[in-house]
């Protein structure tokens, strides 16, 4: 989940220094925005301005510079009122499930939300108890 401000300019300069984004830029750029996006991204070094990025997905927010912090303060309290394991699992769901053939991650949501299941607390909140 990235927020940024409106001022904010993301790139991948590595390409003018003679060298690649081989932190793994190359890799995860790709599969964050469209092809095309990262490859000019990648081969210009060119950075784009923070509502491009929220155009190709790059970022999910984009804010004034002014508010960045209480935005980002704001999301973390947001998450940090979910159930701890119902977030873990939802992770663990996205980054393994995109690697896997579709009914396969169908198969393992199936076996993690089996798993919640087991937990009383959550079986008492799907029946609306609290």
């Amino acid at each position: 989940i990235r927020i940024a401000s409106e001022d904010a300019r993301l790139g991948l300069p590595e390409v003018n220094l003679g060298y690649i984004p081989s932190a793994g830029g190359t890799q995860t750029m790709p599969r964050t925005v469209p092809r095309g996006v990262a490859l000019h991204m990648i081969l210009t070094g060119d950075p784009i301005d923070a509502w491009e990025a929220l155009r190709w997905g790059l970022v999910h927010r984009v804010v004034p510079r002014a508010q960045l912090y209480a935005e980002a303060e704001a999301l973390a309290r947001r998450l940090l009122e979910r159930p701890p394991q119902a977030l873990g699992l939802a992770k663990r769901a996205l980054r393994r499930g995109l690697d896997l053939p579709l009914e396969e991650a169908l198969r393992q949501d199936g076996r993690l939300a089996r798993r919640l299941q087991m937990d009383a607390r959550v079986r008492r909140s799907l029946a609306g108890e609290g």
